[in-house]
């Protein structure tokens, strides 16, 4: 549970405090600190999140929010929290969402 808490204050942080949407959250890119605190690494895809839509591509299919494959522009720190969602799923499920 602890660590479910880290992701969410981890996007917190980026996107309220820094004004960034990750845009490819998944494990892989979750490291945990010396005083076992989580951070994102692969900055490669981050774009500014100030509520204006975007239209970049990119990212991990599996974790990307819906939207991102059907629309030509959308929310990027809306991606951002849906991706965090699937990722919390396979953390509490042990399973991708899209699993039988």
């Amino acid at each position: 549970m602890h660590f479910i808490k880290q992701m969410i204050l981890a996007e917190r942080e980026l996107l309220e405090l820094n004004g960034q949407a990750h845009m490819d959250i998944k494990p892989d890119n979750m490291v945990l600190t010396d005083d076992c605190c989580l951070a994102y690494i692969d900055f490669g895809h981050t774009v500014p999140c100030d509520a204006k839509l975007t239209s970049m591509a990119g990212g991990t299919d599996v974790y990307n929010a819906p939207e991102r494959f059907w629309r030509n522009e959308y929310r990027a720190d809306k991606a951002d929290m849906w991706t965090l969602g699937v990722c919390i799923f396979i953390i509490v499920a042990m399973k991708r969402p899209y699993e039988p």
